[in-house]
């Protein structure tokens, strides 16, 4: 999957990093409301293994990190947790339907498995899929 995305990635096609930092700072400000001055209050980022993204934000995407909470919720963690319980099974990410059934609102992807876009929503699906597990007890 690699050599098309570097390969987009080097074209014409790909924004600057600095217009990506602004559009990201400005989807979330549209989401959440501006940055708050309590950090404590900001939304929290969320992902599996996310503590190499979180580096790569902080240095490539300041604004964003500006808006975000310093805590982050790593799914991979959840899922270790949940797996370790016996008797429990992880969450299926390469089945679109299950992905599907626990992503809470609409499922927009027409990519397949690895994609960015798949992934995070796909990450979401999983996170709904192991708190509503939990909340099942």
């Amino acid at each position: 999957h690699l050599q098309p995305l570097i390969k987009r990635c080097r074209s014409e096609e790909a924004l600057p990093v600095e217009d990506v930092n602004a559009n990201f700072a400005a989807y979330i400000d549209k989401a959440v409301g501006p940055p708050l001055a309590d950090k404590t209050r900001r939304p929290l980022l969320a992902g599996n293994t996310l503590q190499c993204d979180w580096v790569l934000a902080g240095k490539f995407l300041p604004e964003v990190i500006a808006r975000v909470h310093y805590r982050i919720i790593d799914v991979s963690s959840w899922k270790m947790h949940w797996c370790n319980t016996p008797g429990k099974s992880p969450f299926d990410k390469d089945k679109r339907g299950e992905i599907e059934r626990h992503f809470p609102g609409v499922y927009n992807s027409n990519q397949d498995a690895h994609d960015a876009h798949y992934d995070v929503l796909a990450s979401i699906a999983e996170f709904n899929y192991y708190v509503q597990q939990m909340e099942a007890k």
